[in-house]
């Protein structure tokens, strides 16, 4: 058995910095001082922070509420938690102004085509990041870079500073939040980056699990989120649009795992779309999912619970990301290309070769050049090994097979044995 030493997750990281300034904020609060998050206040900063008032389709404003509503009441924040998600949720909200200002100027932007863009919704710890990486090495192929996924328009006065500033998030979130955070999840705010970041700014994504424990939200999401996905995804169409706009047309690249929660709305919002479902032993992919929500939820709160924390993700994963997947797909599994992580790690460009003969494109020698090239520099140890076990997060082999057996079975997947990976 692994020991507790050597996992990547032990307990939240937290800088001196970070000490002192939760030490001062808990403080204050047991002086009875407490500014509760407020919607409607975190919507006024919004408008404050980007001059712009016009909200337009407020479709937004009911899971708005409902997370806002279940950050204050389930995610146990930290004070600075606290400021960072006050910080996140007006700068979504921004987003949104952002966007619709720029589309009410040109209204041109909602003309143009998306074509057939390639989308990878694997579970998280799949191969996603790979894959994705690889696809994006294709000529003529558009990723979407961290940057733009984290503001698709600029501030609608002065020079366009988004670059800069995802730069320095990054730089807080390293050295402030969560130095493990690139062991788990390397983001480089200048290379391609998945979707998440773009759908937080509908307020419909199960992915706000990753910024605390978010109970009631997701409570809200499986009852009622579900009926607004169809707007979400006309919404997440439109930030594609506003960020091609000006550009070279190129095709899509994009990818994030809670695609598998909306992959009907996508389906039918984007009809020519190549669609590759990854696929891995759910025994590995779920304590490795455990480290990454761990390390992430750990920046904004300071009580981490590893062992509660395995049975949430489990039920996230099956409830919010498998089940949604397999029914979309149910109705058309003809427009679904499977790749199983087995095989990707084995033969990467073999793997590339074969979707590019199932949705007719074309990979050539220069492309797998590029390809070879971005797998020498960046091997699967490049920031660092990632340990973690099922035990670590109260989970067994058991709960696997019993919770999620029906899908192992289905798509034949082997069971893997290691407790590490790099990367």
């Amino acid at each position: 058995m692994k020991s507790s030493s050597s996992w990547t997750f032990q307990r939240p990281h937290r800088s001196l910095g970070m000490r002192l300034f939760n030490s001062i904020g808990c403080q204050l609060r047991r002086w009875g001082w407490r500014r509760r998050l407020s919607a409607s206040a975190l919507l006024e900063s919004a408008a404050r922070w980007t001059k712009l008032s016009d909200w337009g389709d407020e479709c937004f404003r009911e899971p708005f509420t409902a997370l806002v509503d279940s950050m204050e009441e389930d995610a146990r924040l930290s004070p600075f938690g606290r400021l960072l998600t006050r910080f996140n949720l007006t700068h979504y909200a921004a987003n949104r102004l952002r966007v619709h200002h720029v589309i009410k100027v040109h209204p041109e932007i909602l003309e143009q085509p998306v074509p057939r863009p390639i989308f990878v919704v694997g579970l998280p710890r799949t191969g996603t990041t790979l894959l994705h990486n690889l696809l994006c090495q294709q000529p003529g192929c558009r990723p979407l870079l961290f940057w733009e996924a984290l503001q698709p328009a600029a501030d609608a006065r002065g020079k366009d500073r988004r670059p800069a500033n995802a730069r320095r998030l990054l730089n807080l979130l390293t050295r402030w939040g969560a130095p493990q955070l690139r062991t788990v999840h390397p983001i480089d705010a200048d290379g391609p980056e998945e979707c998440t970041w773009m759908l937080f700014n509908t307020f419909v994504t199960p992915a706000f699990f990753l910024n605390g424990n978010v109970r009631g939200y997701l409570d809200w999401l499986r009852e009622r989120g579900r009926e607004l996905l169809p707007w979400a995804y006309g919404e997440y169409r439109r930030y594609l649009q506003v960020l091609q706009w000006g550009q070279p047309r190129g095709q899509w690249v994009l990818k994030s795992p809670v695609h598998s929660f909306g992959l009907e709305a996508l389906l039918e919002q984007f009809p020519d779309a190549c669609v590759i479902q990854t696929h891995r032993d759910i025994g590995k992919v779920l304590p490795s999912a455990c480290s990454l929500f761990a390390v992430s939820q750990g920046i904004y709160s300071d009580e981490v619970d590893c062992r509660r924390l395995g049975p949430e993700v489990a039920r996230l994963l099956r409830t919010h990301l498998l089940e949604p997947a397999m029914s979309a797909r149910a109705a058309d599994p003809s427009r679904i290309l499977d790749v199983h992580f087995h095989s990707l790690v084995a033969d990467p460009i073999g793997t590339v070769r074969e979707i590019g003969r199932h949705f007719g494109m074309e990979v050539d020698e220069a492309t797998e050049q590029r390809m070879r090239q971005w797998l020498t520099a960046n091997p699967a140890d490049k920031h660092g090994v990632h340990q973690y076990g099922l035990e670590q997060f109260g989970l067994t082999r058991a709960d696997v097979d019993r919770l999620f057996g029906d899908y192992q079975g289905r798509f034949a997947l082997p069971g893997e044995r290691v407790t590490a990976e790099a990367g």
